[in-house]
């Protein structure tokens, strides 16, 4: 074998190689760049990570507002701490006439809630009230200091979880803001709420009180 080998021209031992070790030298490259790729995302050039990840739910939202928005609070209310490796991100989720786009649309909102990937959901009084209704919001006495829910008292929305009877106020109007108006989402009467299993709150909640301020 070794001497039929050693015969070879250098074309034929590479060939005569490949061939052998095929699939050794294939997994061998797909390793190397798997271990490189996530050496690069994880320690080189990291991924930004979501600051806030806000929703709009239940309507459809023009792609240029929500980029506009999006833009907004990342050149804005972004803390020049967390520039570089955080960012605001805005996500939309309606009901679109082709059912394969809503059932994709639905999935990635549960799997956002289930992964506790989303902190802030704005819809309008409907929408709301149904996400409500099944305990989706955190009471905002209970997350919120005194001074802060009398800064929002007059507009705050009460509503009922179904399944607990538990009665409290679960969102903010933000019909009358001016910022959120700027974006011509068209939504009639707009509620912010803060997702009960967001891992984000302090930076939810000075999200939202910067915008109401403006």
């Amino acid at each position: 074998m070794k001497d039929k080998f050693k015969a070879l021209t250098f074309r034929e031992k590479i060939g005569f190689i490949f061939d052998y070790y095929k699939w050794h030298i294939i997994c061998t490259i797909i390793s190397v760049y798997l271990v490189g790729y996530f050496i690069n995302i994880i320690w080189i050039n990291p991924a930004e990570q979501p600051y806030v990840q806000a929703a709009i739910y239940g309507s459809f939202a023009p792609i240029e507002g929500l980029i506009q928005f999006e833009d907004k609070l990342n050149a804005d209310y972004l803390p020049e701490t967390a520039r570089g490796d955080f960012l605001y991100v805005v996500e939309n989720f309606y009901h679109d006439t082709n059912p394969q786009v809503s059932m994709a649309l639905t999935q990635k909102f549960a799997a956002l809630m289930v992964s506790k990937e989303l902190d802030i959901i704005i819809a309008e009084e409907e929408n709301f009230k149904g996400l409500m209704s099944e305990g989706y919001f955190s009471d905002l006495k209970t997350i919120l200091t005194p001074e802060q829910f009398k800064q929002i008292e007059n507009k705050t929305v009460e509503g009922e979880v179904v399944e607990t009877g538990e009665k409290a106020t679960y969102g903010i109007d933000i019909s009358d803001n001016k910022l959120f108006e700027s974006f011509d989402f068209r939504l009639k009467k707009p509620i912010i709420g803060f997702v009960c299993n967001t891992k984000r709150l302090y930076a939810s909640v000075s999200t939202v009180f910067k915008m109401i301020e403006n």
